[in-house]
């Protein structure tokens, strides 16, 4: 092959120093405004971006220079040096590391549509059993291709394989 076809997309998380409830309403704009940002700027394409008030998902499709370590790195530095100079609040940073899970491209509007939904998600869903379930959903998932879905539904159908 005399060229590269890459089509990996990940679903990453990450959460706030010591999981304290630091995205505020009023400072959720600012900072996902400035994380498009940031990710634009990385030349990576964002599918998905959302929280709550302690941490934060993204759904991206990666180039293949991407460097992920590197990436998230500046992500998060650079992030939270904007929120530590425009905020009142004493003291913004992110805890070390992140959740890193690759995306079949079949299920990119499940994800998307999970992140999306993260508020109300996370009424009834901790973020360490949410870590716990996203780390075990790529062993798990199976996607079927639906012939006819529903008028506003994925032609997609994922659901857990039984064992």
């Amino acid at each position: 092959m005399s060229h590269r076809y890459v089509c990996l997309f990940y679903h990453i998380t990450w959460s706030t120093k010591k999981r304290h409830p630091l995205i505020t309403k009023e400072l959720e704009p600012l900072l996902y405004e400035d994380l498009k940002n940031l990710i634009r700027e990385q030349k990576v394409s964002l599918f998905a971006l959302g929280g709550t008030y302690d941490h934060v998902h993204i759904l991206i499709k990666a180039n293949y220079l991407l460097d992920i370590a590197n990436f998230m790195r500046i992500i998060k530095s650079r992030s939270s040096k904007l929120i530590n100079k425009v905020n009142e609040i004493d003291y913004f940073a992110w805890q070390t590391g992140y959740g890193i899970f690759s995306v079949s491209e079949l299920v990119v509007p499940i994800i998307k549509k999970y992140i999306d939904n993260q508020e109300i998600h996370h009424k009834t869903h901790e973020y360490e059993k949410e870590l716990e379930m996203l780390s075990n959903l790529s062993s798990f998932l199976k996607v079927t291709r639906v012939v006819n879905p529903p008028e506003g539904t994925s032609k997609y159908l994922a659901h857990t394989n039984e064992r």
